[in-house]
């Protein structure tokens, strides 16, 4: 099973109302999940500048699955 993760660099400091995307939790790579994560990606770097987010990709055994989910549902 895939994951994946939206990061940034450690200076950037978020405004209390930004979409942070689960904090940089590992979350199931569904599609909506990369959808979510691209648009929120691409905002935050307008905001915050090229190259200060990124998301990150990994595979992850689902015996090893941490039972972290998307809260909600999606509406992108």
């Amino acid at each position: 099973m895939k994951q994946l993760r939206l990061l940034w660099r450690e200076d950037v400091v978020h405004h209390e109302d930004d979409e942070h995307f689960d904090c940089g939790m590992w979350v199931p790579a569904t599609p909506c999940a990369r959808r979510k994560a691209k648009i929120i990606c691409e905002v935050q770097n307008a905001v915050y500048g090229p190259g200060s987010h990124w998301i990150e990709e990994r595979e992850h055994a689902d015996q090893f699955f941490d039972g972290v989910v998307l809260r909600g549902h999606c509406d992108l």
